[in-house]
């Protein structure tokens, strides 16, 4: 995983006013936060176990760069990681601005998941907006020979199971069919989309005042072991609208309204949301 590097640098002048104990407490409890939802680096730091737990309707991104294997045939190892490198640390950012949970970076995959701590009404919600984001993203960055990257993205909401695994390098893991479930949704969609499992897609559209633009497919889409209780089917997220804001304003100016007013009903900071000029 890549570490955020203005957090780092905040822990970096904090360590130089410390003693070395001191700071050596700092170092370990500032990096299992990197790895670990906040409230179980705390628990493990403080010398607490950590007990696996079920959480219901926990969205799930999974995605991959479509061609990646091509990609890495006619590129050098250096290249690759510069390219991973230069795009994942905007996934990062994205990570910390949904107050999303990163669950790992494994090659070109890149997963993340919320409802898992601090649970709320607009866990889809938030992993919908990153999944745009990240599309959008990608039309900046490019491969080392100049096209441009183009990632095909699943979406899936569901109960998992969630707790520290191994003890030389512990890492916060996922487990369950739904965890399955999203990884086919991803596989299941195209390059530069994003496929919604119909359990999202309920999440996205239950409350009032968020308009996702999402594009039916055909139920030959679903994954074939999909429970398609009543004939349900999945969906490409095209976009998003913010009642608030004009029709031609850039994307992340809707989702940064969007954020902000779901920040101040349920009473968090705010600042991160507003829109930048």
């Amino acid at each position: 995983m890549f570490p955020n590097y203005d957090y780092l640098a905040d822990i970096q002048d904090t360590l130089m006013a410390m003693d070395e104990s001191a700071a050596c407490e700092i170092v370990s409890l500032s990096w299992g936060r990197l790895i670990f939802p906040a409230e179980i680096a705390e628990s493990l730091w403080g010398g607490a176990t950590v007990e696996a737990e079920t959480h219901p309707d926990v969205t799930m991104l999974f995605s991959d760069i479509v061609g990646f294997t091509s990609i890495c045939s006619r590129a050098t190892p250096i290249m690759v990681i510069n390219m991973l490198e230069s795009l994942y640390r905007d996934f990062d950012e994205f990570c910390g601005f949904f107050d999303v949970y990163k669950v790992e970076t494994i090659g070109d995959a890149y997963c993340v998941a919320s409802g898992l701590h601090r649970a709320s009404n607009y866990d889809a919600h938030k992993v919908a907006w990153m999944a745009l984001r990240m599309l959008e993203a990608c039309t900046n960055h490019h491969t080392h020979d100049g096209e441009h990257i183009q990632m095909r993205i699943g979406l899936h909401t569901g109960t998992v199971l969630a707790g520290v695994v191994g003890r030389k390098m512990p890492r916060y893991c996922l487990f369950g069919h739904h965890v399955t479930i999203a990884n086919k949704f991803e596989s299941g969609s195209v390059a530069r989309k994003t496929n919604v499992s119909p359990t999202t897609k309920e999440w996205l559209v239950k409350y009032p005042g968020f308009k996702f633009e999402l594009l039916e497919r055909d139920p030959s889409c679903l994954p074939k072991d999909y429970p398609n209780a009543g004939n349900s089917t999945c969906y490409f997220l095209t976009g998003y609208k913010h009642h608030g804001v004009a029709e031609d304003e850039p994307l992340d100016n809707h989702i940064k309204a969007a954020m902000k007013q779901i920040n101040i009903e349920l009473g968090r900071p705010t600042e991160a949301s507003e829109p930048t000029e």
